[in-house]
């Protein structure tokens, strides 16, 4: 591996999550090494996860993200209008509520929190929609 991009730690936001990690390809001392996501390697610049804040990547990454009905998801949506739930963040969950009023979203994009009125399920079948806000809050389509 030319580098390792520590990305965390983060809290997970769904009330049940499920991933299917890859094989192991890897092995360094005798611990072997798979991947839940991978992301574009254009976004690693200077050994730091650098993606463009409010910009929409595709990372490879599989399973489901499972929120419950009558529970409040945090969503940034982009200009077109599409709705990316948030998957984790960096931000203690006491703030999510009012996370809105302390990001700096580029032109179009927004921040919404809404209550589910049935349980809310997010594919995640290999190829998945991600962005970031200017938390690094990490957001699914």
């Amino acid at each position: 591996a030319e580098m390792v991009i520590k990305n965390g730690p983060h809290w997970w936001v769904a009330d049940k999550t499920t991933l299917r990690f890859g094989v192991e390809k890897l092995s360094i001392g005798g611990i072997g090494f798979r991947y839940a996501a991978r992301l574009p390697a254009a976004l690693a610049k200077s050994g730091k996860l650098l993606p463009p804040f409010y910009t929409v990547v595709q990372a490879q990454k599989e399973g489901e993200l499972v929120y419950a009905a009558g529970r409040p998801v945090y969503e940034l949506l982009s200009p077109s209008g599409d709705a990316f739930v948030m998957q984790s963040s960096n931000v203690e969950p006491s703030e999510f509520a009012t996370l809105g009023e302390k990001l700096s979203p580029l032109d179009g994009w927004s921040y919404r929190t809404r209550t589910l009125e049935e349980d809310l399920r997010v594919d995640l079948n290999g190829t998945v929609d991600v962005v970031m806000d200017d938390f690094r809050n990490v957001y699914n389509q």
